[in-house]
């Protein structure tokens, strides 16, 4: 029989030792927490009872989350940790370190206290270390001839971020946590992981190729703008091969910050299956399939109920295999079993353990956009530059447009031009930049985009075409981005599932006799846990991947 259970730990903000002084919260009612694969909108609240407790020695009646020195005991910056399994067996839920229970560790955001006659309650919002940081503003520039790749950029915007010198509990730069740690998240490279504490932003392409060396700037935007600007095919293909169309890597790469506050950056793979060819018991690590070739080099997949990691691949095996995870159980599987990359859900068989309560899906074809009209904002000489981009892969007949201000594109073009040295400020210059005169240094001179321009008006006219004329401008590459989603009808929609821990970014396959749906996949967007006493249910956004380039 399946059986619920779950807790809530509460560490104060000035303890120095998150491991060992962490207390059990006993009087929650409900719990509500959001994981999205846009993990700046990552949340928790707890609502607690806070029952009268005790008197005083001075004879004053406090509740229980009052201190005796009649404080409440609560503070912003405190860390709450929250677990939860639906099990068959009998066993306790799991708190260590490396638990596989846990599904949020969370910051103390704000407190909200409600009281009457009858009853007094306390609220606690909270959100995950991606709040603050992905949302603060920087301003960066990595030089296109520089060393700097997408991964190597996308790492260093977190590692910037999230660097503190307090003595709070982080990781070190081996991904290990400690006290004195240096970040709070780690965001560390995949070929430095371990077995022991594995990394998650991808440093090789799918065909295993190198990422190129590519340049990005900007100036005072967020964290999480940077990082989704370095993960389009635009920042992952080389420049040769955007020019002649051929895309190693032909989709946006995905990123989100788990539960123990690690930051995945990786490639949405399509779902692929094969069958085991020989029986298997409930601890090999080896995983012998039929045809094993077309499964990522590491991933996840689904035998039956189980689910399973795996850090390697051959012909026909997948390697370095970690059984049981995500709060399933290690079995022996029978040869011929189906093995699946995607979770798979089908209405009206739990045999797997994945158990649909409900659906609300819609096959979006309101919403479609394949033309971008753009602004993309003031060249040299102050003229403004309107463009329009359309998406040739687009299967809707009609044109469907919008208009999108990319006006930051001009300002960030001319920013680094500045910064390169190729522009200074002058009295008796012809371009003009926030209220500024500025001339060329020298003719000739290269730009920070590669041309090579001898005169005021050929600068200029680059300028323009670099930011929205050319095939590959920026302002092509934004509307690209934006139409990929929105260039065909695709499936999107909620599916209401016994509690489960969903991961932001995981694939599912989903099958229901009763609306004719045949294992559609679909990429989980956004995660929403609800549990209370008795009761643990899991809604998950999902919807179609965007085209392939």
């Amino acid at each position: 029989m399946t059986k619920l259970l779950s807790a809530v730990y509460w560490t104060a903000n000035n303890d120095p030792d998150l491991t060992t002084q962490q207390t059990l919260l006993s009087d929650i009612t409900k719990i509500s927490i959001k994981q999205s694969i846009k993990p700046q909108s990552n949340y928790a609240e707890f609502t607690l009872k806070n029952p009268v407790d005790r008197y005083l020695d001075d004879g004053f009646l406090v509740n229980l989350h009052v201190k005796d020195t009649k404080e409440l005991e609560f503070k912003e910056g405190d860390t709450l940790k929250v677990y939860a399994a639906r099990i068959d067996e009998n066993r306790t839920i799991d708190v260590s370190d490396t638990s596989n229970d846990l599904i949020m560790s969370c910051t103390l955001e704000e407190i909200k206290c409600k009281g009457s006659d009858k009853e007094s309650t306390i609220t606690l919002k909270t959100v995950d270390k991606t709040f603050s940081m992905l949302n603060k503003l920087w301003t960066f520039n990595y030089p296109d001839n520089s060393t700097w790749t997408a991964p190597l950029i996308v790492q260093d915007v977190i590692q910037k971020n999230c660097q503190f010198s307090d003595d709070s509990y982080k990781f070190d730069t081996n991904g290990v946590p400690r006290i004195n740690g240096i970040y709070d998240i780690d965001a560390r490279l995949k070929s430095t992981g371990t077995t022991t504490y594995p990394a998650f932003i991808e440093d090789t392409r799918p065909d295993t190729s190198p990422f190129p060396v590519k340049g990005m700037a900007k100036v005072f935007k967020s964290a999480y703008e940077f990082i989704q600007d370095a993960s389009t095919p635009e920042m992952t293909n080389s420049s040769t091969a955007v020019s002649a169309d051929v895309w190693t890597i032909d989709r946006n790469m995905l990123f989100y910050i788990d539960e123990k506050n690690r930051f995945h950056w990786f490639y949405p793979k399509d779902t692929v299956d094969s069958t085991l060819s020989s029986t298997i018991n409930a601890s090999v690590t080896t995983v012998p399939l039929t045809n094993a070739t077309s499964f990522p080099s590491d991933g996840r997949i689904m035998i039956d109920r189980e689910l399973i990691d795996y850090t390697g691949t051959t012909p026909t095996t997948l390697t370095g295999c970690t059984r049981g995870v995500n709060g399933t159980i290690a079995v022996a599987h029978s040869a011929g079993a189906i093995v699946t990359s995607g979770i798979t859900i089908k209405e009206g068989n739990t045999i797997n353990g994945m158990e649909l309560l409900g659906l609300d899906m819609t096959k979006k074809t309101f919403d479609i956009v394949n033309m971008v009209i753009y602004n993309a904002g003031k060249d040299l000489y102050g003229s403004g530059i309107l463009w329009y981009y359309y998406n040739i892969n687009t299967k809707e007949k009609d044109l469907k447009m919008t208009y999108k201000p990319y006006l930051d594109i001009a300002t960030s073009i001319i920013t680094n031009e500045i910064d390169a040295g190729n522009l200074i400020t002058s009295s008796t210059g012809l371009f003009t930049f926030q209220e500024a005169k500025y001339k060329a240094t020298a003719y000739p001179l290269t730009t920070v985009w590669g041309d090579i321009v001898s005169t005021d008006s050929e600068y200029n006219k680059e300028l323009r075409n670099y930011a929205a004329f050319d095939d590959n401008s920026l302002g092509a590459q934004y509307s690209n981005r934006f139409t990929l989603k929105r260039g065909n009808p695709r499936w999107k929609g909620t599916l209401s599932m016994a509690g489960f821990r969903f991961r932001p970014g995981d694939s599912v396959i989903l099958s229901t006799n009763r609306f004719g749906i045949r294992n559609q996949q679909l990429r989980v967007n956004e995660v929403t846990h609800n549990i209370t006493k008795n009761m643990w249910s899991t809604d998950i956004e999902v919807e179609e991947d965007e085209e392939k380039l």
